[in-house]
């Protein structure tokens, strides 16, 4: 691994266990006291993120460098608990605009196109692999837009705005129609992700 990579990825890694356990405890601690779970003030929501994100940087002093070196040997289904929860914060955060989900996915087709890189892989393992990772970075996009279309349809509000937008009743008329339209885009981001991804597979897979 060349010395700038390995700084990029350091950088890249840093960031991520703050960011996780901050948003992960936020969300556990916040659920049990919306729900009542356990009863607890409100200002332990603020407590719990600021725990997690302390945790977070203690593991990266105590782990980065180890983590860094063996970025590309990690475990498979951890890679993928990441993927998935990192594709949740982005929906969260994007208020369920598939903005951050495609560049979510552009970079694991990077991550994937690196990895077969330093794996040496002949043209055959490395298209295999790129169209593995990118069916289902495509399919956990898609997925997750579904039911936030299908909410978006019980939004007056929102079926007003966008037939303004169109300037003519796209939405609404029809519920049926609605729904099969949900799905047509939900496939369309389907295939815009699969690019994506792919895209990023072949940009960082540079043969020696």
């Amino acid at each position: 691994m060349e010395k700038q990579e390995y700084y990029i990825i350091a950088i890249c890694l840093a960031t991520l266990p703050p960011l996780i356990l901050a948003v992960l405890i936020w969300w556990a601690v916040a659920s049990v006291h919306i729900y009542n779970i356990v009863i607890i003030p409100e200002r332990s929501i603020a407590i719990a993120a600021i725990a997690g994100l302390a945790i977070g940087i203690l593991l990266d002093i105590l782990f980065l460098k180890k983590w860094t070196t063996k970025f590309y040997e990690m475990n498979k289904a951890l890679s993928i608990l990441i993927y998935l929860f990192c594709s949740l914060m982005a929906v969260a955060f994007f208020m369920g605009v598939p903005v951050g989900n495609l560049s979510l996915g552009f970079l694991v087709g990077l991550y994937i196109g690196r990895k077969q890189h330093h794996l040496r892989s002949d043209q055959a393992s490395f298209a295999s692999a790129s169209k593995n990772v990118s069916i289902f970075s495509a399919s956990v996009t898609s997925i997750e837009a579904l039911p936030i279309g299908l909410l978006v349809l019980q939004e007056a509000s929102i079926i007003d705005m966008i037939n303004r937008i169109f300037g003519f009743l796209l939405v609404g008329a029809n519920k049926m129609v609605d729904i099969v339209l949900i799905v047509i885009l939900c496939g369309v981001l389907f295939g815009m992700q699969y690019f994506i991804t792919r895209l990023g597979t072949k940009l960082s897979f540079r043969k020696s």
